[in-house]
């Protein structure tokens, strides 16, 4: 938790949770790491951090938790309709390792998600695990890639994340991204250029208003 600990020097690096960047990871994947045969996340809690608090503790930790997990959320929705949206291009200006999502079930009673305890560890290691394992199993027979995306598929996440479970999630990216993701050229733009913008140019002397228009 960034609020409790400092962030950490490590030679000319200053390192902190990535928590408050990219919950997902993929922004690496994104820019680095595009020859993967396809990214494997676990479903997103954020609609079990969205209720009320049970007392001043829990709404601490919500607090915490949910622009996490909402960030969370946006970061694997970009991502998966970027993706299929790229899968279904004509001449697409790249691609993306395809993104499988495991959807996780949870007891009714999930405000025990945020205990720090060893029992609801325990209990978050064995829903974990039963998630995990069914993805697990197709991946132990080395299925040749065909077969593997059709085992796969009912884990495609995009559409997925754009469902009534996730109402902030589809509202932001359909009311947001929607100008982005229905014209070819600005999709195209938007999946070239993002995280590869160069630095904005200095402003002139005596001339804020120019850099502004810029």
């Amino acid at each position: 938790m960034f609020m409790l600990f400092p962030p950490v020097r490590a030679g000319s690096d200053k390192l902190v949770t990535g928590a408050s960047h990219d919950p997902t990871a993929l922004q690496a994947i994104w820019t680095k790491e595009r020859k993967l045969w396809g990214v494997l996340a676990i479903e997103p809690f954020g609609k079990h951090f969205w209720r009320a608090p049970r007392d001043v503790y829990d709404a601490f930790q919500l607090m915490l938790m949910n622009p996490i997990a909402s960030l969370q959320e946006l970061t694997f929705g970009i991502y998966g309709k970027t993706e299929l949206l790229l899968a279904s291009a004509a001449a697409p200006p790249t691609t993306l390792p395809p993104l499988y999502m495991m959807p996780v079930v949870l007891n009714p009673d999930s405000t025990r998600m945020l205990n720090w305890s060893y029992e609801n560890a325990v209990e978050l290691q064995k829903i974990g695990h039963r998630t995990a394992l069914p993805i697990a199993q197709v991946l132990a027979g080395r299925p040749e890639r065909t077969t593997l995306e059709r085992a796969l598929a009912p884990y495609r996440f995009a559409d997925h994340l754009l469902e009534t479970q996730h109402p902030r999630t589809r509202q932001f990216l359909r009311g947001i991204f929607d100008p982005i993701f229905s014209n070819v050229s600005n999709f195209e733009r938007f999946v070239t250029r993002i995280n590869m913008e160069a630095p904005p140019e200095p402003p002139e002397h005596g001339s804020s208003r120019a850099a502004v228009a810029r």
